[in-house]
C-alpha cells in the first residue's frame, strides 16, 4: 500500500491509483471461493484452481447444460479472510503539529507566503507542507537505519526509513519506518501530512504473528497488543519529544482517542521498566 494514504494500488501494477483492478481482483477471489471453497488455502492458493499464476485457472463446475456457481453472498469476505495475512493496524489519525514546528516552518527561507505565527490570516497551505517535510526530516534524523531500542519485548531495530522527495517542491511527501523485533520484521509506521489542516496524517501496523512468513497461527492477544503499543508509542513519544507533534485530542486533530490510549499503555509498559 505504499505510503498508506488510503489510495488503492497494487505493488504489482505500480504506485498509481487503480481501484478497478483491485475490485476485479476481489471479484475473482469471490468467484474462486464459490467454485473451490473446499480447497481454498489460507496462503491464497487453491488446489487445482486459481493459484499464484493468472493462467492457472481450472474450469468451473458444470450443472446441467450451463455453468453453475454456488451463490454464497459472503464469498468475497470468506475468501479475503482465508487468504489474509493478519496485521493489527491503527485507524488513520491526525495529530496536531506543534506550535514550535509551525514557527520553525514559518521562519524557513522556503516560506514565501509572508505568513507568521502573529498573522491573523488562516495558516497557509505552504506552511503546512513545510511542517510535513520538516517533521519527516526530524524523524529520519532520529530513527536512523540500524538504530536499536531495548524493550521488554526484545530489541526493536529500525530496518529502513523510506521517504518520498518532491524534487519540484523541494519537500518530503511522506516517511515510512520499518521495524524488526529481535531481527524479525515486526511492523511499520507511516507519517504524512494534511493538505489543509496543521496536522500530520499517520498510521501504523504490526504483524500478529512471529516469523518472516505467516505460520498459520496468531500470537497471544496480549503479546499482539503490546507489540502494537510498542511501535506506535515509541514513534509518537519521539514525535512529542522532538517537538513535532502535540499529543492531544484537541481539534482539528482527528481520531486521537484510541491513539492516546495506546501511547498511555506504551508508557506504562515500556517506560516504567526503565525506572
Amino acid at each position: 500500500m505504499g505510503e498508506a494514504s488510503g489510495h488503492v494500488w497494487l505493488d504489482f501494477t505500480g504506485p498509481f491509483e487503480n481501484p478497478i483492478v483491485v475490485a476485479l481482483l476481489f471479484a475473482a477471489m469471490g468467484i474462486n471461493w464459490n467454485l473451490h471453497s473446499e480447497s481454498f488455502h489460507p496462503d491464497g492458493e487453491v488446489q487445482g484452481g486459481l493459484g499464484h499464476s493468472p493462467n492457472n485457472i481450472s474450469p468451473p463446475r458444470v450443472r446441467g447444460q450451463g455453468v453453475g456457481v454456488s451463490g454464497d453472498s459472503l464469498a468475497l469476505l470468506k475468501a479475503f479472510n482465508a487468504a489474509a495475512i493478519p496485521y493489527r493496524k491503527s485507524t488513520r489519525f491526525q495529530p496536531l503539529f506543534s506550535s514550535a514546528l509551525i514557527a520553525e516552518a514559518a521562519a524557513s527561507p522556503m516560506n514565501d507566503t509572508g505568513w507568521t505565527p502573529a498573522s491573523k490570516a488562516p495558516l497557509a497551505q505552504k506552511i503546512i507542507a513545510l511542517c510535513r517535510s520538516r517533521s519527516i526530516e526530524k524523524l529520519k534524523s532520529f530513527f536512523v537505519e540500524r538504530k536499536t531500542f531495548p524493550t521488554p519485548l526484545g530489541l526493536l531495530k529500525v530496518d529502513k526509513f523510506e521517504t518520498q522527495w518532491d524534487e519540484d517542491e523541494k519537500i518530503f511527501r511522506f516517511g515510512k519506518i520499518y521495524f524488526s523485533l529481535d531481527n524479525i520484521s515486526a511492523g511499520s509506521f507511516v507519517s504524512r501530512g494534511s493538505s489543509n489542516d496543521p496536522t500530520a496524517v499517520q498510521v501504523w501496523e504490526v504483524r500478529e504473528f512471529s516469523g518472516e512468513s505467516w505460520p498459520g497461527a496468531r500470537l497471544p492477544e496480549g503479546i499482539i497488543q503490546k507489540r502494537f503499543d510498542l511501535v506506535g508509542g515509541l514513534v509518537l513519544t519521539a514525535c512529542e519529544a522532538l517537538g513535532i507533534l502535540e499529543l492531544t485530542d484537541r481539534k482539528p486533530a482527528v481520531n486521537m482517542a484510541a491513539v492516546l490510549e495506546s501511547v498511555k499503555r506504551y508508557k506504562a509498559f515500556c517506560l516504567s521498566k526503565k525506572s
